[in-house]
């Protein structure tokens, strides 16, 4: 089988002159997938079976609505049957290829949990710098900072904890910040895997409207470098027989709407007057695409705006009844941290009585747990 490899590495080489028609990465997959289907074959053992049935289910989900964010929890079911499943073929069959994978994603799995919250807790001092260079500090703006003291804090928290002998009740109460910890970042890893999967897979189409929302304005009436990328990005998809929808309303301290705004920076691009219609009265993203569904009616369309805003976006048309696939202009690296954590919060606010449930239920199986150890050393 370890012969498939040299035959997979030849087409990616040499695809062009083969007239392959795939990616790298699409020929890198189905070597695998061919490699270890093989491997089961031969050695009849089907522990390969989970990973298939789950990225099926994944996939059956993902073509159903790509609008989902258990998008996101059945494609990491599916990396951690991967992962299972090499951890059991490399113990009953060990063999070059599956060594060097297996071994190669244990030893990434093990660097990421015993340095990995010490390396995100550097970057984010990193990060808070980077947008204090080119950014104005506000709130929103300094969420990375925070993240970066709170991982400072719990990392002096628990070293100075291991060295003072707590009263059992007290140590028993302090299982609920990793418990806590553990479900957000499980939540978080969910939600950033249905992002990158919604925008790793733009819209298709021709659209007939191309609704692009809006954001602050400098000075009141000027766009910001982002939002002329998210017109931009609309531009692109703009022919003869379609039409822009600028949708954005006057915030009290703009001296005109964000759409006006918009429209001015898209005139100054070549766009034509009639091909710009003005959707003037929203104030929030769920309201762009309300009102923007009105000027679209039953018309195809698709909606622009930053990568990182793209999937909540995507989840906020799905509940406005907008019919409508998202597509993402670029954004600087260095705004992307702080903008993905703003967006997780709007997440979770927006379901906010499920994971109310979970927080009850972490603070219920704490107290639960240090009762049932109190009550076992009491009768010891």
């Amino acid at each position: 089988m370890d012969y498939l490899l040299i035959v997979f590495l030849a087409a990616c080489l040499f695809k062009r002159l083969v007239g392959l028609k795939l990616s790298y990465l699409q020929l890198f997959l189905m070597f695998f997938c061919i490699y270890f289907i093989g491997i089961a074959l031969i050695t009849q053992t089907w522990f390969i079976a989970l990973p298939i049935v789950l990225f099926i289910v994944f996939w059956l989900s993902f073509k159903q609505d790509k609008r989902q964010l258990k998008n996101g929890l059945l494609f990491n079911l599916f990396l951690a049957s991967v992962f299972f499943y090499l951890i059991m073929q490399w113990s009953h069959v060990p063999n070059n290829i599956t060594t060097i994978v297996f071994l190669g994603s244990s030893q990434v799995l093990i660097a990421t949990l015993l340095i990995g919250p010490f390396c995100l807790a550097l970057f984010f001092y990193y990060n808070f710098f980077q947008v204090r260079k080119y950014e104005r500090l506000s709130f929103a703006n300094l969420l990375t900072l925070f993240l970066a003291l709170g991982f400072t804090a719990l990392y002096i928290f628990k070293h100075l904890i291991a060295k003072i002998d707590l009263p059992m009740v007290i140590d028993g109460l302090l299982v609920f910040g990793p418990l806590l910890t553990m479900y957000l970042a499980f939540t978080f890893s969910n939600f950033l895997t249905a992002s990158i999967l919604y925008s790793l897979n733009p819209p298709k189409y021709q659209p007939q409207k191309i609704i692009v929302l809006g954001a602050g304005l400098i000075d009141g009436q000027k766009v910001t470098p982002l939002l002329a990328a998210r017109i931009k990005k609309g531009i692109s998809f703009l022919t003869k027989e379609n039409q822009l929808i600028m949708s954005g309303g006057q915030g009290s301290d703009e001296k005109i709407s964000e759409a006006q705004a918009m429209a001015n920076e898209a005139h100054a691009l070549g766009v034509l007057d009639e091909q710009i219609i003005l959707e003037d009265k929203s104030r929030t993203t769920y309201e762009n695409m309300l009102f923007s569904k009105r000027l679209v009616g039953d018309e195809v369309a698709v909606f622009v705006t930053n990568n990182y805003h793209l999937f909540r976006a995507s989840l906020l048309a799905k509940r406005a009844g907008l019919k409508a696939d998202g597509a993402g202009a670029k954004t600087a690296f260095y705004f992307i941290p702080n903008a993905f954590i703003r967006e997780f919060i709007a997440i979770l606010m927006m379901h906010k009585r499920r994971h109310l449930i979970a927080f009850v239920i972490i603070i219920l199986y704490t107290v639960a747990s240090t009762i049932w150890r109190y009550f076992q050393i009491l009768h010891r």
